[in-house]
């Protein structure tokens, strides 16, 4: 019993001698990021790109998928058409 008692009053005593920081500041100083070249219309036009791509894949693979594997495939076809309906339609 004594003896628990002295590791948890060492314990206590090393939690107390340790400096508590005021302010949580990063060891490396920060750096502001660069002026990106990147245009947002740019990621748009390839987000639709890639939609406009993987929707065809998608019914490409539905027309010769098996049976239990088309409900998956139409359900993911289906997110990729209300997606692109709602975002690349300017």
């Amino acid at each position: 019993m004594l003896r628990g008692i002295g590791w948890a009053l060492l314990l206590i005593g090393m939690a107390m001698s340790v400096p508590v920081s005021v302010e949580a500041a990063p060891i490396a100083p920060e750096r502001r990021p660069g002026v990106s070249s990147v245009i947002p219309v740019q990621d748009a036009r390839e987000r639709c790109r890639w939609l406009r791509h993987d929707m065809r894949r998608l019914e490409s693979r539905i027309a010769y998928a098996q049976p239990w594997e088309r409900p998956r495939m139409e359900r993911r076809l289906r997110e990729r058409r209300r997606e692109f309906r709602h975002n690349c339609r300017w």
